[in-house]
């Protein structure tokens, strides 16, 4: 059982190595297609928050929804209960800033707060410090913090 374990491991990074540097949305999508999202999807995370990807939003929107063009991409049950849903991902706070971070220059802020209206706040942040760190009439300026003397 390890060893399948490791051989299925192996074949989810190199499908997100893939999925993550491809310029074909359709390519991406069959990529995606069959991946569990509590398993798997971390490798494809991964790989758009450490380096930068064409067709971000459009691959997020894929992860997000488990859907492209209405055919379900990923392999996970139903949730349990009267109103069976699809089990979704939503970033967390940290995830969504490192995938911002990795790929803001590929695509408008209004994109990305769409993609994740709930972060909008992190887009605005970043947005307003590059202004600002590009501005030459504003410098930023260190100022050290005072050290509070402990006893000896």
């Amino acid at each position: 059982m390890k060893i399948k374990n490791q051989l299925n491991k192996n074949i989810f990074e190199k499908k997100a190595i893939i999925f993550g540097f491809t310029k074909n949305i359709y390519q991406a999508a069959g990529l995606l297609k069959g991946v569990k999202r509590g398993v798997s999807i971390r490798h494809f995370i991964k790989i758009l928050q450490e380096k930068k990807s064409p067709l971000i939003i459009q691959k997020l929107k894929m992860l997000l929804n488990g859907h492209f063009r209405n055919i379900p991409l990923f392999d996970d049950k139903l949730t349990l209960g009267t109103n069976q849903k699809f089990v979704s991902w939503i970033p967390s706070k940290k995830n969504f800033h490192r995938l911002y971070i990795a790929n803001r220059d590929l695509a408008d802020g209004k994109a990305w707060k769409n993609l994740v209206p709930q972060f909008a706040y992190l887009i605005d942040k970043n947005i307003d410090y590059d202004a600002q760190k590009n501005d030459p009439n504003n410098r930023l300026v260190y100022i050290p913090r005072k050290r509070k003397l402990g006893r000896i």
